[in-house]
């Protein structure tokens, strides 16, 4: 599996409703949904960038293959 290979940088953003991962180390609890999802994302490299909620947890997502291509992420009001 080698999906960065031959792009340079991926980007996923989104809303996965998997609040219950710690992105600060990578840990979610132990079932079959969390598992792949974590599983996906460090096989293929990614880093998940949002560093507090953007509701009541971190459920809104922005992942890259590359580190260097996102400076700063800015979190501003929602609107329901």
């Amino acid at each position: 599996m080698h999906l960065h290979s031959f792009i340079k940088d991926v980007f996923l953003l989104g809303d996965f409703n998997l609040p219950d991962i710690d992105w600060f180390y990578y840990h979610s609890p132990d079932n079959m949904i969390y598992n792949s999802f974590l599983k996906f994302v460090n096989s293929y490299g990614f880093t998940q960038f949002v560093n507090q909620p953007t509701r009541d947890n971190i459920l809104d997502l922005v992942l890259s293959t590359s580190t260097n291509s996102i400076s700063k992420i800015d979190m501003n009001t929602f609107i329901r």
